[in-house]
């Protein structure tokens, strides 16, 4: 059986684009709430997932130089950020490419559409 090694990308210091607001495992915030780098504005649960605003939009845990404190239980969709298609870095390639201006604007406008249908689906708008 071949092993198909990882895919590695760049990910640019300090960034923390993806890194905002995603369901949580509820074991996995009470294993880690000791860690939260941000005030939480509101709470949701949908579908078994918690979900926890900050004021500035950015993951609770997040520290200041963009690094993920849990990163061994951080959520599927923060393991699949960037190596998945349909979940490109927006502002990179795999190599650390910057990608041209018109083709982010276009990025950021699938990933808007895709988070408001997501949170349609999940019943936030109701």
């Amino acid at each position: 059986m071949e092993t198909i090694p990882p895919i590695q990308w760049f990910c640019p210091p300090e960034c923390g684009f993806c890194c905002s607001l995603v369901g949580l495992d509820p074991e996995v915030f009470e294993k880690h709430k000791n860690k939260v780098q941000r005030k939480i504005v509101k709470r949701w649960t949908v579908n078994g997932k918690l979900y926890l605003a900050t004021e500035d939009r950015y993951c609770l845990f997040l520290n200041p130089e963009g690094r993920c404190v849990i990163y061994e239980d951080r959520p599927k969709i923060c393991r699949d950020f960037g190596i998945t298609p349909g979940l490109e870095c927006p502002f990179f390639d795999l190599k650390g490419v910057p990608i041209p201006e018109q083709e982010v604007e276009a990025r950021l406008k699938w990933i808007e559409q895709q988070n408001k249908e997501r949170m349609e689906k999940d019943g936030w708008f109701k």
